[in-house]
């Protein structure tokens, strides 16, 4: 790939996010339509943010925008929905995360791995797509100790899906670290501010604002 990392969007590229809960939290009718969502900013996660930020200030790149993710998704489900959820977009980027189903539904790091490169390869095939895979993220302050307690099984995995999608071509994007140092400075300041939910274990608003930020970080857009 001739791109890199360092402000790599051109002008007209169609953005697309897939994935796990992480992208998308939505995962049909009822839920979509449940007003507590919108009135708790629960159902917008980061690629949301990522992509009102992009719009408002690099306007003269023209970019477009679609959220596909489907909250529970493991790797091999983004796989077999790849020709309906993402191919019909003809992405120039495709941003994607997965990891902690996988591990929830006993899916080997192995198939992980496979699944990864499968996907990584169909990307580039069907739409000469870049992959981007979105992890590395880390044990944030007011973490549920069940997240804490599966961290060394989801570092695990990410250094797997790391291996797979760049010896496939593809992209990692680790921003586990850029989280972690406003995680902390936010939480110094009230231990109130946290990156997660109450009880669920999700990113709040907060959360998704801070990734959004390192993501733009990590892209070069933001100094």
């Amino acid at each position: 790939m001739k791109q890199t990392l360092n402000r790599p969007f051109q002008p007209n590229d169609t953005l697309v996010f897939e994935g796990d809960s992480t992208i998308n939290r939505r995962c049909g009718a009822g839920l979509s339509n449940w007003p507590f969502l919108r009135m708790s900013n629960w159902d917008r996660s980061w690629c949301d943010i990522l992509a009102e930020l992009l719009f408002a200030w690099q306007a003269p790149l023209n970019l477009t925008f679609h959220n596909v993710g489907v909250g529970g998704s493991t790797s091999k489900q983004v796989l077999d929905r790849f020709s309906e959820h993402v191919a019909p977009h003809n992405p120039n980027w495709l941003f994607v995360t997965v990891c902690s189903n996988d591990i929830t539904q006993q899916i080997s790091l192995e198939q992980t791995q496979q699944n990864v490169c499968e996907y990584v390869e169909l990307a580039k095939n069907t739409c000469n797509a870049n992959v981007v895979y979105v992890g590395g993220y880390l044990v944030y302050p007011n973490c549920l100790a069940s997240k804490t307690k599966i961290q060394p099984q989801k570092e695990a995995r990410y250094q797997a899906i790391k291996s797979a999608v760049t010896q496939s071509g593809g992209y990692y994007l680790d921003i586990g670290q850029l989280i972690k140092t406003q995680a902390d400075a936010l939480h110094a300041q009230y231990e109130e501010h946290s990156m997660y939910t109450g009880q669920d274990g999700h990113f709040s608003h907060l959360g998704n604002m801070v990734i959004a930020g390192s993501i733009l970080r990590a892209l070069g857009y933001l100094n």
